[in-house]
């Protein structure tokens, strides 16, 4: 769900998709103009990145925003600016030996207008994980 200021009710985090029609995402980022959050990672568990990114279908139709992943501090991927019509974009990447994820969010024009959406981010581990004994 996207969280308003000022009081105003969450939204769900909807994107348009490039196939045609809204989807809804259950989980995700709905963030303002200007933002940018990192993660710490342990090198070697996770050997992927996948999300969406796009402007939000009903808040963002004015909005114009790029989206950014960087690998510790080192941009390897990047979308052009996005207007509020265009169709959502799917940004995968390798993440290597990288200890920091790091997702940019950029915009154009008037920050009220602006509702980007980060949604369905999947760590992918690089070998499944060790199971426990069972008694």
């Amino acid at each position: 769900w996207a969280s308003q200021p000022h009081g105003l009710k969450p939204r769900p985090l909807m994107l348009k998709l490039p196939e045609g029609g809204i989807k809804t995402f259950a989980r995700g980022w709905g963030v303002g103009v200007s933002t940018q959050y990192t993660f710490l990672l342990q090198p070697g568990v996770f050997r992927t990145f996948d999300v969406w990114v796009g402007n939000h279908a009903e808040l963002g139709i004015e909005g114009v925003t790029s989206y950014e992943i960087l690998l510790d501090g080192k941009s390897v991927a990047k979308t052009d600016f996005m207007r509020g019509d265009c169709s959502a974009q799917r940004l995968t990447v390798e993440l290597g030996t990288a200890r920091k994820l790091t997702i940019k969010t950029s915009g154009e024009g008037k920050s009220a207008k602006i509702h980007a959406v980060w949604a369905e981010p999947i760590l992918t581990y690089a070998r499944p994980p060790a199971r426990k004994p069972q008694d």
